[in-house]
């Protein structure tokens, strides 16, 4: 099943990405289309669009809430980014499975199975997903050409590992 579905990993923020996993190790990575503040909706949708259509696939799209510092706005432009994705992905007919996944659960069962350590979520993701894909060039897109991590990408990539490691059934 595995081989021949196309797996999607959403981070919907702000910086977020979406991240296509197909054939077992072919990674793509596209940044959220910018808009004033989230991702501007109308792009978002027809890039989901083009890189889902006539493909089987299972989504992931992570699913957070108000933290604390966070703000009214951030949390309003981080909705309409997440309602957007859901909508797109809700309009594909080849989508098998549609999960939405808190950070928490993802980000602590891909800590687990590929190891990280220290404080930094984003840090630790990257480091998860450095072991996960070592040796693969799409690693060399989780940073910028000076070495500053791009999180949203990071983060897409551990989705969609997560959702691939799930339906593997190498995490529970």
């Amino acid at each position: 099943m595995i081989s021949e579905t196309v797996i999607f990993g959403i981070d919907p923020g702000k910086q977020g990405a979406i991240c296509m996993i197909e054939h077992g190790d072919k990674i793509t990575i596209e940044d959220m289309p910018k808009g004033v503040g989230y991702p501007e909706p109308a792009t978002t949708v027809q890039l989901i669009k083009d890189m889902v259509w006539g493909r089987d696939s299972i989504i992931a799209i992570e699913m957070t809430f108000v933290m604390p510092k966070s703000g009214a706005t951030a949390m309003h432009h981080y909705g309409i980014g997440y309602g957007t994705c859901i909508g797109a992905a809700y309009m594909m007919d080849n989508v098998k499975m549609l999960r939405t996944i808190r950070p928490q659960v993802w980000q602590t069962d891909i800590w687990s199975v590929y190891g990280a350590h220290g404080e930094d979520t984003k840090q630790r993701t990257f480091q998860a997903m450095c072991r996960a894909w070592a040796g693969n060039p799409i690693i060399k897109e989780l940073t910028t050409a000076r070495g500053k991590l791009l999180d949203g990408r990071s983060d897409a990539l551990g989705i969609a590992t997560w959702i691939r490691d799930v339906e593997r059934g190498s995490i529970k």
